[in-house]
């Protein structure tokens, strides 16, 4: 909700872009655990993790390759989905922001 507010009231600029930046990244850490659920089922029923995301998209799990909300594709690799480096939200904060 801060990052929310900030976004939509805050003059600055950067502030504004920083602020639309890290809601991205929330939405973006909410993709990365429903695709892990997904290769979880994946793995559940074909008992061994996908290679790639052609192995979910045939076994129907996926439609195509999924792209995080920078519109870069998430990384799967030895069954644990990720960001791409190359994504302009990477990398994800790793610890929750505690205001004082």
């Amino acid at each position: 909700m801060l990052w929310q507010q900030i976004e939509r009231t805050v003059g600055n600029e950067w502030f504004r872009n920083e602020a639309a930046r890290r809601l991205r990244q929330l939405d973006a850490m909410d993709g990365l655990e429903g695709l892990q659920q997904v290769v979880s089922a994946f793995q559940e029923r074909a008992g061994r993790l996908p290679s790639g995301w052609d192995d979910l998209r045939r076994a129907g799990f996926l439609r195509g390759v999924p792209v995080d909300p920078a519109g870069a594709p998430y990384r799967l690799q030895s069954g644990i989905v990720g960001l791409d480096p190359k994504s302009p939200l990477f990398p994800l904060p790793t610890e929750p922001i505690r205001l004082r």
